[in-house]
């Protein structure tokens, strides 16, 4: 009912429609997946859940349901997927089911996206903020989706930023230019920070 990878780790987080939220090891290319852990979906959330996002700096997992009620809780593991915190996700219109799910940890945004409204309008992005400083989160913006040729989205993901690119060219040695050379690197959590980036100045 809904997917998550932790490219990280290596893992991969999964809701059944039996109830379970499994967590599996990614192996070799080529490999199956190797259950490694499951538990029951939280009982706030019901017995379904169509959306899982992994937040990585804080090692937790975000759930929805599709009355786009969110929770934060524990993987699947030794806390059983125990709830450290709820909320609901409110838009000024009628809105249809949550059917995906996905996390921006640098901005520590998490996006929602529904079926077509049940008045007639199409699918809709939800932008919550969540964190200590939303009390765990809060809808900030509902933006319909418009000139899609079909408008059911079962499903959303984050796309990790690619390199920012370079400028200058390293020069080293009698006779060489001045250049001032310099990389930069911006993208998703990794060695557990919020936003991992690095810029490099003044090599040869």
């Amino acid at each position: 009912a809904g997917d998550e990878v932790d490219a990280i780790r290596r893992q991969v987080y999964a809701a059944t429609t039996a109830g379970f939220i499994e967590q599996y090891r990614i192996g070799p290319a080529g490999a199956c997946l190797t259950l490694v852990a499951r538990c029951q979906i939280p009982p706030v959330l019901g017995q379904l859940v169509t959306g899982l996002a992994f937040d990585g700096f804080n090692g937790m997992l975000w759930a929805v349901n599709p009355a786009g009620l969110a929770a934060m809780i524990f993987p699947p593991g030794a806390a059983g997927c125990a709830v450290r915190c709820t909320f609901q996700a409110r838009c000024p219109t009628p809105i249809g089911r949550v059917t995906g799910l996905a996390y921006d940890s640098c901005s520590e945004l998490l996006y929602m996206i529904t079926e077509p409204s049940p008045v007639g309008l199409g699918p809709t992005v939800i932008v919550n903020q969540v964190g200590v400083a939303a009390l765990c989160g809060r809808t900030i913006q509902c933006c319909p989706v418009v000139g899609l040729p079909n408008p059911f989205i079962g499903g959303l993901a984050m796309d990790p930023l690619k390199p920012t690119g370079t400028c200058g060219q390293g020069c080293s040695g009698r006779g060489c230019p001045p250049c001032v050379p310099a990389i930069g690197t911006q993208g998703l959590p990794a060695i557990g920070t919020r936003c991992f980036t690095i810029t490099l100045y003044g090599a040869p």
